[in-house]
């Protein structure tokens, strides 16, 4: 997914015109037409049709918050960081002969579609790190929380995260440039590194690497952290005023909060799983300081480009199975009954409430419409 792991490697040429050219030529990675033109493209179309269901789903009026804001922003990012590169790959890795140099154009599209791919798997890790600061900030301080954390500042973020991202990617799109020849009567293409950006870009892809992976793991560990943390003391202070026939509103409410929490957490604890390994491996890269054989970074690239597919396409899953709402939601969008009958039945612990009150619209994610309110304790 990433584009240091994707990018067109360059091969020496045939001599044309007493000039050697260099003609471009997609990476040699290990079992590449399994991996590359049948799992991955399979994993990023199911992905495109389960996120459109989460879009769908979490778009609706009762289902609409700051949270759902981020997790449609971030289903959005999944879906085009997967999809756009599947074409390219089907074609370099199932339909062309493999070892030979791409035509051209098609070389623009399999080096373009690997940097948008990158850009749009950015999007999705700054979203998860928004979404885990979201939800920091709305379980420590309840009462702030209900004025920074909004419908309205969730799209703002949304949106300048794809921007930040657009610039921060706007330079590779120069790093290299790329020339028709003719060879054999085939219209080949030939890669050359862009002079202007060639002292550039290393220090730029440590930047990113740090910056762009690193420094979001870092955050989202610390918040997760501090999160169950905060989540702890919560459930003891709860734990005090089970008792009390006048508060059962606000433990229902507060259970609400919990459940959200805990589906978040999950989710950014996934993300981690493939990041970090990922973000440490594109550092090493961009520093050169790789010391594994050629055929060893390919696999390594290969089980780090698979794993970020699964995270991206699991989100899905888990708001299936921890969260009622979304299932019945999702049960009246398909009508299968069935399906989530056995999801219920599979999750009974964490359904066994019949009744739970969320405490506003611009709250909770899974927010009912006709609840009653807390106003004890306003949860998001």
């Amino acid at each position: 997914m990433d584009s240091v792991n994707s990018t067109l490697t360059l091969i020496q040429g045939r001599n044309l015109s007493n000039e050697s050219v260099m003609l471009c030529n997609p990476f040699d990675y290990p079992s590449p037409f399994e991996i590359y033109a049948v799992l991955c493209p399979a994993i990023a179309l199911l992905t495109l049709f389960t996120n459109i269901l989460v879009i769908v789903v979490f778009t609706k009026k009762h289902l609409l918050s700051p949270t759902s804001v981020l997790l449609i922003g971030l289903a959005v990012g999944d879906i085009l960081a997967g999809n756009i590169i599947s074409p390219p790959y089907i074609y370099a890795y199932g339909i062309a002969d493999l070892g030979q140099p791409l035509p051209y154009p098609m070389c623009l599209f399999y080096d373009y579609g690997s940097i948008l791919a990158a850009l749009f798997h950015q999007v999705s890790v700054w979203i998860t790190m928004a979404l885990g600061i979201q939800r920091y900030v709305v379980v420590a301080f309840p009462i702030a929380g209900r004025r920074i954390c909004t419908i309205k500042k969730s799209v703002l973020w949304v949106i300048v995260i794809n921007i930040a991202t657009l610039l921060m990617y706007s330079i590779t799109f120069f790093t290299s440039t790329y020339e028709s020849v003719e060879i054999d009567g085939k219209s080949l293409c030939v890669c050359k590194e862009n002079p202007h950006f060639s002292e550039v870009v290393q220090i730029y892809s440590i930047l990113r690497s740090v910056f762009g992976q690193l420094v979001p793991c870092a955050v989202l560990s610390v918040t997760t952290i501090l999160l169950v943390q905060r989540l702890h003391a919560t459930k003891t202070q709860m734990a005090r005023i089970r008792a009390c026939d006048n508060r059962e509103r606000e433990r229902k409410d507060n259970r609400s909060m919990r459940r959200t929490s805990y589906m978040v957490i999950i989710i950014v604890l996934c993300f981690l799983l493939a990041e970090i390994p990922n973000g440490c491996y594109f550092l090493f890269k961009a520093m050169r300081m790789s010391v594994l054989s050629y055929e060893a970074d390919l696999m390594i690239s290969t089980v780090l480009n698979v794993l970020v597919y699964a995270v991206n396409h699991i989100n899905f899953w888990i708001y299936v199975f921890l969260s009622r709402h979304f299932r019945r939601s999702l049960k009246k969008i398909l009508r299968l009954d069935a399906l989530f009958q056995f999801c219920r039945k599979g999750n009974w612990k964490l359904d066994s409430h019949t009744t739970t009150y969320f405490s506003n619209s611009q709250g909770d994610p899974f927010y009912v419409k006709g609840t009653e309110r807390s106003t004890a304790s306003y949860q998001i």
